[in-house]
């Protein structure tokens, strides 16, 4: 309590709590709140606040506390092994490039003398939030969830609360579209398709990888009461995004069961206001001379498809 009370009663901004460069001793603008803040004035508030807070979860502890055996295994999530298959996960997923956590809670490390493992720390601060950061924050919770997963009992429940500002975990599945076969894997539905824009053979997923998909802008003009224009990042984050299993099967005499992402194209219709007299829908996608000089596409569909 008293690590916390000294910790939160520092001279230093809001922003800049790990690795604080100067006191701050004067009113600021706070990049974390939008707004002007003050630094600490005491130290004993924060004292009272911790102790009052330790109590209450003392006596909610002690309501539930039974006489079973709590393990806590410090180690890599990524590799570490249970002792035993686990009934179910509660988990709180660290946040991409925002907390140092072994910095943060180094009063504890100290404290009970633990092994200072920041090197394995997945998505720390320090590794800042790059493309390739995120990427390797990605593939790191990937890991971390498939060793998870081996060691559950078969039906576990699994419970992740995450605040997901990247975008980085999959949208939630509609459980309206379920498959009466199992998912294709994904080293065969990822490589195994067709980039005509690139060339015509079904190895040509690798050509495709130098189209460059940011920026991006989907426009939205004609018979509507609010055209629009919108960076395709902007266009996912106000659509109801959701994933559903679909079927394919191709002429080709092949098929595959996979998970799709995206969202009603309804909900774009719908955020655009089509006036009375709209009846078609005419999607274009023009790429020019670039890295994919034959992707241009044409669609038309009637205005009351989905």
């Amino acid at each position: 309590m008293l690590t916390r009370a000294a910790r939160s009663a520092r001279l230093t901004t809001h922003y800049d709590l790990d690795f604080p460069r100067a006191p701050a001793r004067r009113p600021y603008l706070c990049h974390k709140h939008k707004r002007t803040c003050k630094p600490v004035a005491e130290a004993a508030k924060f004292l009272r606040r911790y102790t009052d807070d330790s109590l209450r979860r003392f006596a909610d502890y002690a309501a539930v506390r039974t006489n079973g055996d709590t393990s806590v295994l410090h180690a890599d999530a990524r590799h570490v092994q249970l002792p035993q298959q686990a009934d179910g996960v509660i988990t709180s997923p660290p946040y991409p490039g925002l907390i140092d956590y072994h910095e943060q809670h180094r009063y504890a490390y100290e404290l009970l003398d633990l092994v200072d493992r920041r090197g394995e720390e997945i998505g720390a601060a320090q590794a800042g939030r790059t493309r390739v950061a995120r990427a390797t924050y990605s593939n790191s919770m990937v890991d971390v969830f498939a060793n998870t997963r081996r060691q559950l009992v078969g039906g576990a429940p699994v419970v992740i609360v995450v605040n997901d500002s990247l975008d980085l975990y999959p949208a939630k599945r509609n459980p309206a579209f379920q498959l009466d076969r199992p998912i294709t894997e994904e080293k065969v539905s990822e490589n195994y398709n067709n980039f005509y824009e690139f060339g015509g053979t079904k190895g040509i997923y690798w050509l495709a990888q130098r189209l460059q998909i940011r920026p991006w802008t989907v426009k939205v003009g004609g018979l509507v009461n609010k055209p629009r224009e919108f960076d395709i990042d902007d266009l996912i984050r106000a659509m109801p995004i959701e994933e559903r299993l679909y079927r394919f099967r191709c002429v080709e005499a092949w098929a595959m069961a996979v998970p799709w992402t995206g969202f009603p194209f309804s909900a774009l219709i719908k955020a655009v206001e089509p006036k009375s007299g709209a009846k078609y829908v005419k999607l274009t996608t023009e790429g020019g001379a670039g890295p994919a000089p034959a992707l241009v596409s044409l669609a038309v569909c009637r205005g009351s498809d989905h």
